[in-house]
């Protein structure tokens, strides 16, 4: 996944501008974000990503940098 990519997809997760998806972020500063958009996103981390994201790791996902690393961390991010 391109971080562009990545940008986009939480973007039209959280129904914001790409420009507000900065890593230090809270997902809760986003209104959109309870927990059906909490399992949406985890749904399209695994679809699109191929990121494997338990509960409990969800659960633990604060900002956008933590969604970001949890990415990079299992798969990376292409140039």
């Amino acid at each position: 996944m391109k971080k562009r990519d990545f940008v986009l997809m939480m973007a039209d997760i959280l129904e914001v501008d790409p420009t507000e998806i900065l890593p230090g972020a809270s997902m809760f500063d986003f209104p959109v974000y309870d927990s059906v958009c909490a399992l949406t996103l985890m749904a399209r981390l695994e679809d699109e990503a191929k990121v494997e994201c338990s509960p409990d790791e969800l659960a633990s996902l604060k900002t956008i940098g933590d969604v970001e690393a949890l990415v990079a961390k299992q798969i990376g991010f292409e140039d």
